[in-house]
């Protein structure tokens, strides 16, 4: 395990007030304000990174195309090389963030800043999806006319002998 690696993981845990994962082997979860962090360490041959992935949550099950777009467009316009980028965890399907940055390039302070960022922005994804107070309104509006619908839809009784009335 690479000693700057190793240093700044305990500099980073002391600056958030957080403990040290023990062994300090590799990757290791962190959970800051309710948000789950996974980091290790990766050697791509240009030296070391540090792999960062931050848990999101669920998409939204009455808006998942517009927070689909809302994630691409964070992508393109918000995040730059330097930043995690937004994707989907292949067993759970729940939104991540993740990427690699240089070991080099990170200070104890400037990764408990991007750690405090992405938490912030964990807390909106899960308020409101990065959808526009217009876009929330259409998709409640939305989810109560499936229910009236739904409501509104003949009702199939369980088959069985006739009840007779009293």
């Amino acid at each position: 395990m690479n000693d700057a690696y190793r240093k700044l993981i305990d500099q980073f845990c002391r600056a958030l007030g957080v403990e040290r994962p023990e062994p300090l082997d590799g990757l290791f979860n962190l959970v800051v304000g309710e948000v789950f962090f996974f980091v290790s360490p990766v050697n791509d041959g240009d030296g070391v990174r540090l792999q960062l992935t931050v848990h999101y949550g669920e998409l939204p099950a009455q808006a998942s195309a517009l927070a689909y777009r809302r994630l691409l467009e964070a992508n393109v316009q918000v995040f730059d090389s330097m930043q995690p980028k937004f994707g989907l965890d292949a067993e759970t399907g729940s939104v991540i963030a993740t990427g690699t940055l240089p070991l080099a390039s990170l200070t104890p302070d400037s990764l408990a800043e991007l750690a405090m960022g992405q938490a912030a922005m964990v807390r909106e994804w899960r308020g409101n999806h990065f959808l526009t107070p217009e876009e929330r309104a259409k998709v409640r509006a939305s989810a109560r006319e499936d229910a009236a619908t739904a409501a509104a839809r003949p009702k199939l009784l369980r088959p069985g002998p006739p009840t007779l009335g009293r």
